[in-house]
């Protein structure tokens, strides 16, 4: 019974482009059902990501990050290649009342070069 309330409650609304606005972009800015079970089983067990930092890899128009975010995750990150998706995502934050995402911009085919502190000292 507290496993049913607690899926009531945990909402996620979302906005998607028209075919219009979403021509080009059309997987990039899609709801992909992969993204609603990893949602939904993310509201089931909360405790994998409440106060933790969330990468969402491919994040489209960010459901699953959302997911996470509503289930307490510290931060989350939602990434795409997609610009279209990222500024979905970040509407989707917003018409949440979700302020713990950030949507960023990242191809996988030429990602950013992370360097810790002093890391490459000699190489």
């Amino acid at each position: 019974a507290a496993e049913a309330a607690a899926e009531a409650t945990a909402t996620v609304s979302l906005r998607t482009l028209s075919r219009r606005a979403a021509f080009g972009a059309e997987i990039e800015c899609k709801v992909w059902p992969a993204s609603v079970l990893l949602a939904r089983w993310l509201w089931q067990h909360p405790w994998l990501v409440r106060g933790r930092s969330v990468l969402e890899l491919g994040a489209g128009v960010g459901l699953a990050g959302l997911g996470a975010a509503k289930c307490g995750a510290a931060r989350v990150a939602l990434t795409d290649i997609n610009r279209k998706a990222l500024q979905q995502a970040r509407e989707n934050a917003r018409l949440n009342g979700i302020d713990c995402v950030c949507a960023e911009h990242l191809d996988w085919a030429a990602p950013p070069i992370l360097r810790a502190e002093g890391a490459m000292e000699g190489a």
